[in-house]
């Protein structure tokens, strides 16, 4: 949560500049109203921001403001000095709430609810109700509870880790825990913990969402609301939860009931309209409003600008590999050891240009989740969206082109995968499905895995659906991760009723087509009435690569290393002969694809063959190639629409002598191939 609170407070920072900018340039030409929009739209954009992580205080004050500014584009009030600078005075408080969240002191505090008491009567709305308490009406959607949580001694054998219950409190709201020890003589059954734990809890949860938290302590917990609104503003509550804590004694929980807010300020009490704004104003200068100037840990940069860096990085590296082969032609000591030092350089240089263009996967799940609740609602269907790992990054490039096929797959999930409440009540499960978004690293890779716990792929059905279209017969025998890749065949589908949502069996040929784009490979895994998992294994980036260096003949070739095992020496001359072998390596037998007679016609006069071992889906296949030169690290190039249609070339890549070499997809050669 931390990171996200910390994104929110640059975000901010960055509106207050704007906000300041807009004011300065308003002041001089108040009926501009692209002026007051863009102040009102920094004003809603700080609202709604605020409340999502916490800033109640930047809520409030914004909304008030919002009013005066809304009446401002409806031409029912003029921009004039007093609202200027009254809006001035509230940046001064954001900056203090963005510092300390809330009040460090009550004087601070009161000038605070005297401005938003001005900003009320400027605006003529009667926001804060005369029944109310100023304090009651800033914590407005808050409760106070207390909780008695007595859990039996069985919690750590089911698995269960008290502190996460804590933690999760601590999140939701404010939290005051009192640590109890049970009396060993008052003979407590001792099936109990010998510690339980009284809770006084303010929150905006509900009374549901709050047991929810307790879903694993049935019998264990009682929770009774004490007041509704935050007792923990008042100074008086604080006070007596200071007592208690230095006491050994229950709660006094009537006592706590019986503290009430402050005195109803009234209209004719407060004489807010003979206040100036000076007198709520918050000062730099003054002791009692210290500032520290928020520090932004990032900038903002304009992806085109990434872009341009990484053509330069790209650029640098063929310039260094070129070096490179002038260093081993020319044999000079002072330019190996320079060579040496720029190998270093280029090394940093990438990776550094690497990192600022990796973003998290989460910035795409506000999508998602919004896709998984408006579908899941029209749909009739109850399910829960879980994600996990989303601060793994990935290059902006891939992010951009993920979200469509990951799209794709949430659908037919949630179409086809999970299914309505009461199908899922007759098979004995809970009613309402789940979807697990996962993201990790792993070998270089980054993996997303969708899972599903719903109806499955029946794989008996795919069988037939198969054979009664022709792409197998009835005595094929495959295995079942054979039958599953059906699934990413064109119009393949064994839905027996074609819905809009996910279309007419044509989602995920698009999935794996989109995937291998960017090099990636998709997997499907699937148990009828289990559920569904699909894997997609992607590239950090896009824009540089590893490779291995071949020749075909004369022609000059990339294989992406991520995907090499081993590079074999084989006496068999024969396999020059045919296309296509089987031969034993290492005690193993693998698949040989004869790539020099694909892509050559010149004859080979070898002692020996060159066979590249690269994997695919676990599998180990041999490409015969003429010559293994060695290492290069390729900055792709795209192809263009002249090899549209050839894919099983992924990009290319300047050498460092100057030639073209292409990069193969080695994926889409072997799937070919089978």
């Amino acid at each position: 949560m931390k990171q996200f609170e910390q994104k929110f407070k640059e975000d901010a920072s960055d509106l207050l500049k704007t906000l300041e900018e807009d004011l300065l340039l308003l002041k001089n030409k108040p009926k501009n109203k692209n002026l007051t929009d863009s102040v009102f739209r920094s004003l809603h954009t700080l609202k709604g921001s605020g409340e999502m992580f916490g800033f109640k205080y930047i809520t409030t004050l914004s909304h008030e403001l919002e009013s005066i500014y809304e009446l401002i584009q409806s031409n029912k009030l003029v921009v004039n000095e007093q609202i200027i600078k009254l809006t001035f005075s509230a940046i001064d408080y954001y900056k203090y709430l963005l510092e300390n969240k809330t009040f460090l002191d009550n004087e601070t505090k009161e000038r605070f609810l005297k401005l938003l008491k001005i900003i009320s009567n400027i605006s003529n709305k009667n926001t804060h109700s005369e029944n109310l308490t100023t304090e009651q009406q800033m914590s407005s959607g808050e409760k106070t509870y207390y909780i008695m949580f007595t859990p039996k001694a069985d919690f750590e054998q089911r698995g269960i880790n008290l502190f996460t219950i804590f933690e999760e409190l601590e999140k939701i709201g404010t939290v005051s825990l009192f640590e109890r020890e049970t009396n060993a003589d008052n003979n407590v059954n001792e099936e109990y913990f010998f510690m339980f734990w009284e809770i006084i809890l303010s929150t905006e949860i509900d009374f549901s969402e709050l047991e929810s938290i307790f879903i694993f302590f049935a019998n264990q917990v009682e929770i009774e609301l004490i007041n509704e609104s935050n007792l923990f503003e008042l100074d008086e509550f604080n006070k007596k939860i200071e007592e208690f804590k230095q006491s050994e004694n229950l709660l006094d929980l009537e006592l706590l009931k019986n503290i009430k807010p402050v005195k109803t300020l009234k209209k004719q009490e407060e004489h807010t309209e003979d206040l100036s704004i000076d007198d709520v104003a918050v000062s730099q200068q003054d002791n009692n409003f210290t500032f520290s100037k928020y520090k932004t840990t990032s900038i903002r940069v304009e992806a085109s600008r990434l872009d341009e860096l990484m053509n330069l990085v790209s650029e640098f590296i063929t310039t260094k590999a070129t070096i490179s082969l002038i260093t081993e032609k020319y044999k000079i000591k002072e330019l190996d050891e320079i060579t040496d030092k720029l190998e270093k350089l280029a090394k940093k240089f990438q990776e550094n240009a690497l990192t600022i263009r990796l973003v998290p996967i989460r910035n795409m799940l506000v999508d998602i989740e919004r896709l998984v609740i408006n579908l899941s609602k029209k749909l009739g269907k109850e399910v829960e969206f879980v994600s996990q790992g989303t601060d793994t990054e990935l290059d902006k490039n891939i992010i951009d082109n993920l979200s469509e096929p990951i799209m794709h797959i949430i659908r037919n999930t949630l179409d086809h995968g999970i299914e309505l409440p009461e199908d899922r009540l007759i098979k004995n499960k809970a009613t309402k499905g789940e979807i697990k978004f996962i993201a990790f690293h792993a070998g270089g890779n980054v993996f997303i895995q969708i899972h599903d716990d719903g109806r499955g792929i029946d794989i008996e059905q795919v069988r037939k659906k198969a054979i009664s279209n022709g792409t197998i017969n009835e005595n094929d025998k495959l295995s079942k991760n054979e039958l599953l890749n059906f699934v990413f065949t064109p119009g393949f589908s064994t839905s027996k009723q074609v819905t809009k949502v996910s279309g007419r069996g044509m989602g995920m040929d698009i999935v794996r087509q989109k995937i291998q784009n960017l090099r990636g490979d998709v997997e499907i895994n699937s148990e009828k009435d289990l559920g569904t998992y699909i894997t997609l294994r992607l590239p950090v980036t896009l824009s540089i690569l590893d490779t291995l260096h071949i020749k075909i003949g004369i022609k000059n070739f990339l294989i992406p290393t991520y995907l090499l095992l081993t590079v074999h020496l084989e006496k068999n001359l024969s396999l020059l002969n045919s296309t296509r072998s089987m031969i034993e390596i290492n005690g193993e037998t693998i698949h040989v694809l004869n790539l020099i007679k694909r892509y050559s016609k010149l004859k080979e006069n070898k002692d020996f063959v060159n066979i590249v071992v690269v994997k695919y889906k676990d599998t180990k296949y041999g490409l015969i190639v003429s010559e293994v030169t060695g290492d290069h690290q390729a900055v792709l190039k795209p192809l263009g629409p002249i090899f549209n249609q050839q894919e099983n070339f992924s990009g290319a890549s300047v050498l460092g002598n100057g030639k073209i070499a292409l990069i193969f997809n080695t994926n889409k050669l072997i799937t070919d191939w089978q």
